[in-house]
């Protein structure tokens, strides 16, 4: 599992496989195979895709899951 903690901030493309927690900001977009959590409190500009999506947090942008 990758995890990008409360104090991170990423500006660019993110992608990868398996399970990843965002409790940072994103800005960018974001492509996963597999869980994708937005925690309580991150913020996600830009596109999200991923398998499976849970969203606590805020996403501003497209949103595209499998499941």
């Amino acid at each position: 599992m990758t995890i990008f903690s409360s104090d991170s901030k990423f500006v660019g493309e993110m992608s990868g496989e398996g399970r990843c927690e965002i409790r940072g900001k994103v800005k960018g977009k974001i492509k996963i195979i597999g869980e994708l959590i937005i925690a309580e409190g991150a913020v996600v500009e830009g596109e999200v895709e991923s398998t499976d999506a849970v969203i606590f947090g805020k996403v501003e942008g497209n949103t595209r899951g499998e499941n």
